[in-house]
C-alpha cells in the first residue's frame, strides 16, 4: 500500500512537472543514460523547489531520500486554506442606488457587474439642454443637507444652492409663495385661512398617538380626512396641491400613517428636510462621478441591457440573472418596475412578503413642463419678443423613455435677475390650473421655469397635452399668478412624462399609501441571503435622492457583512 501511494505521489510530481519545467523527461524512444537520469532527476527536485518555494532537507536527516523536499509552514497552511476566490456581484440598474451599490462592493474586492437598462447611467436622474441651459428632466432638489452634499464633494462639484425653506420661521429670501386662484401669499405662514387649517390638520395627526404604525387607529387616506372633518374647498385645494407637489400622489391614495411617520423622522432630526436646495444639473456628473469610481475598481457597467429575470433558488447557490450566475444580485430598478401590472423584471424565488410589499408600496406618476421664459414674470414693463416658431429639435428617446421633445424659437432672454439676492422662487398652486407646483429660477440671465405635475390625476391631464400645449397653458398660470399680459412668453419648452417610462417603472418615485406604513422594511426582506432590493423606496425616508444612494450603500454592506469582506473606501 505504501509503495502504492508512494508510486502515485511520484507519477503527480512527474505530470506536473511536465507541465511546469516545460516537457522535462520525455520519452525519445531511446533509454536514457546514467547521466542522463541524474541530470533530469536534478532538474526534477530543482523544479519543485522552485515552484513550491520549498527548502531542501539534508540527506543527513533523511537517509531513504523518501519526502526529500520539505515545505515551509507557510506554504501548508496556505494549501490548508487557499486563498477565497472573487466574489461576484451583479448590480441590475445604473441609477443612484444601483451607482453607490457598485462602486461600495468593488472596492472591496468583489467582482461587479452593473446591468442598465437604458444607454445612459442616471436613472431617474436625467438632464437636457435647454436655450443653452442645463435642466433636470427627472430628480432636481436635494430635500435637506444629506447624503447628495457629501457625494458632490466626492466629485468636486459645488453644494447646490438652497431654493426654498418650508419652516415656518424661514429667512424672507427662502420662503414660498401659496397661490388660492385669486391672491398670491405668503406659504410658510397661517396668515392665509387655507394654509392655516391644512398645518392644524397637520399638527393634529402628528400629536395623535393612536396613528402610530402600530397604532390602533384604522389607516386612512387624506381625502378620507377631509371629508369626516368637513374641510372647505380652498383647505382641500391646498391639501391636494400639497399632495401632489410633494409625494406625486392624489389625495385618495397618499396614507395618514406612512405620512406621519416619515414626518416624524424630520421632528426628530433624523433626516432634516426642512430647506429645498436645487442641484442645477449636478445630478448627472455626480452619478458619473460615481460611475467613475465603481469602474476605476474594476467594475463593469453594461449599458442597454435590460434584466428579464432575476431567480433565487435557495442561499448556498448562485442567484441568477437572466441565466449568469452571480454570487449576490442587487435589484435597484424602482419599485414599480417590480409591480405585477407594469413589471419589466421578474423576480423567482423570493418570499410572499416581499411580493406583497411591493404591490402595496405607493408609486405613482408624474410629469414636469420646463420653459425658458422671454423674461421673469416679475418683471414689468418688458417688451415683448418675436413670435415663437415651434420646431422639433430632438427626436423622442429611446423605448421605455420619456418621448422627450425641445420645441423652441426666438426670443428675448436676457433679462436680470430680480429681487436682489434672491436668485428663484418656489410656488404651491392650490387652484385647478396645470401644475400644483412651480419654481422659477435665473441662470446666466435667462430665466427657467418649471412646472411639476405630480400624481395619476395631475400627471395624465399633462401628458394629454403636446409639448407646446403643456408650455401654452404654463405660461397662462404664469400671467394669472403675476398679473402679466401676453408680453409673458415662452421661447423653448420640454415636457417629460414618467409615467410612460416603462424603466421607470410607469411613475417618479416612491408615496405614503395607505395601508403601506413602514413598508420600506419588508421590501428588505427578500427572503432570499443573496438577493437584496435597494433604492429610495427601500429607505426609511424614501422619494430622494438622498434615499437612493443610502440605500444603495446599505445593500452593499449587507452583503460584504455575509460574504466576510469590509470596504476600503467608504
Amino acid at each position: 500500500m505504501a509503495g502504492s501511494r508512494l508510486a502515485a505521489r511520484y507519477a503527480w510530481c512527474s505530470d506536473y512537472l511536465k507541465f511546469a519545467v516545460g516537457g522535462h523527461g520525455a520519452t525519445t524512444g531511446h533509454p536514457p543514460s546514467a547521466a542522463a537520469r541524474r541530470e533530469k532527476e536534478a532538474a526534477r527536485r530543482g523544479a519543485i523547489a522552485a515552484v513550491l518555494g520549498a527548502t531542501r532537507v539534508p540527506r543527513s536527516d533523511n537517509p531513504s531520500g523518501i519526502g526529500a523536499v520539505a515545505l515551509p509552514k507557510q506554504t501548508v497552511a496556505a494549501a490548508a486554506h487557499p486563498p477565497p476566490r472573487m466574489r461576484t456581484c451583479a448590480v441590475v440598474g445604473a441609477g443612484a442606488a444601483g451607482l453607490a451599490a457598485a462602486a461600495r462592493l468593488a472596492s472591496a474586492g468583489c467582482k461587479v457587474t452593473v446591468l442598465e437598462a437604458r444607454d445612459r447611467i442616471g436613472g431617474r436622474c436625467a438632464q437636457a439642454e435647454l436655450g443653452g441651459h442645463m435642466v433636470d428632466l427627472g430628480a432636481e432638489f436635494s430635500h435637506g443637507r444629506g447624503r447628495v452634499f457629501t457625494a458632490c464633494e466626492q466629485a468636486g462639484l459645488p453644494p447646490p444652492r438652497a431654493v426654498a425653506a418650508h419652516e415656518e420661521d424661514a429667512p424672507p429670501g427662502l420662503r414660498t409663495r401659496f397661490w388660492d386662484g385669486q391672491t398670491l401669499s405668503d406659504g410658510n405662514g397661517r396668515d392665509h385661512p387655507a394654509l392655516a387649517a391644512m398645518r392644524h390638520v397637520w399638527d393634529e395627526l402628528l400629536c395623535d398617538d393612536e396613528m402610530v404604525e402600530d397604532g390602533d387607529a384604522e389607516d386612512c387616506s387624506f381625502d378620507a380626512l377631509a371629508k369626516a372633518r368637513g374641510l372647505d374647498t380652498a383647505t382641500v385645494g391646498a391639501l391636494h396641491a400639497f399632495c401632489a407637489a410633494e409625494y406625486a400622489t392624489d389625495m385618495n391614495l397618499l396614507g395618514l400613517k406612512e405620512f406621519r411617520r416619515r414626518e416624524h423622522l424630520f421632528e426628530a432630526g433624523v433626516h432634516d428636510c426642512s430647506t429645498d436646495y436645487s442641484m442645477e444639473g449636478r445630478y448627472v456628473p455626480l452619478l458619473a462621478s460615481l460611475a467613475e469610481r465603481a469602474r476605476a475598481s474594476g467594475a463593469v457597467v453594461r449599458l442597454s441591457s435590460p434584466v428579464r429575470r432575476v431567480e433565487h433558488v435557495s442561499d448556498d447557490r448562485p442567484v441568477l440573472v437572466d441565466g449568469d450566475a452571480y454570487d449576490a444580485v442587487v435589484v435597484t430598478v424602482p419599485v414599480g418596475a417590480l409591480k405585477s401590472d407594469r413589471a419589466t423584471l421578474e423576480l423567482i424565488g423570493v418570499s410572499p412578503g416581499l411580493r406583497d410589499a411591493i404591490a402595496r408600496a405607493g408609486y405613482h406618476a408624474a410629469s414636469k413642463v420646463i420653459v425658458t421664459l422671454s423674461h421673469a414674470p416679475w418683471e414689468v414693463g418688458v417688451r415683448s419678443g418675436p413670435e415663437r416658431e415651434a420646431t422639433d429639435q430632438t427626436p423622442d428617446a429611446e423605448q421605455g423613455g420619456n418621448g422627450l421633445r425641445a420645441v423652441g424659437g426666438a426670443g428675448d432672454s436676457s433679462r436680470q435677475a430680480p429681487c436682489g439676492e434672491r436668485w428663484a422662487e418656489l410656488l404651491l398652486c392650490a387652484d385647478a390650473s396645470l401644475a400644483k407646483q412651480i419654481w422659477i429660477r435665473m441662470s446666466n440671465n435667462a430665466c427657467i421655469a418649471t412646472g411639476f405635475c405630480g400624481g395619476p390625476t395631475d400627471a395624465a391631464a399633462c401628458a394629454a397635452l403636446t409639448d407646446s400645449e403643456a408650455a401654452d397653458e404654463l405660461v397662462r398660470q404664469l400671467r394669472r399668478i403675476y398679473g402679466c399680459g401676453d408680453e409673458l412668453r415662452w421661447v423653448q419648452c420640454i415636457k417629460v412624462d414618467w409615467g410612460t417610462d416603462v424603466w421607470a417603472g410607469c411613475g417618479a418615485y416612491s408615496s405614503p399609501a395607505v395601508g403601506a406604513c413602514g413598508v420600506w422594511r419588508e421590501l428588505r426582506k427578500t427572503g432570499a441571503k443573496r438577493l437584496l432590493l435597494a433604492g429610495e423606496a427601500v429607505h426609511p425616508r424614501g422619494s430622494t435622492v438622498c434615499s437612493a444612494l443610502e440605500s444603495g450603500e446599505w445593500a452593499a454592506d449587507m452583503f460584504l457583512s455575509r460574504l466576510g469582506l469590509e470596504c476600503e473606501a467608504r
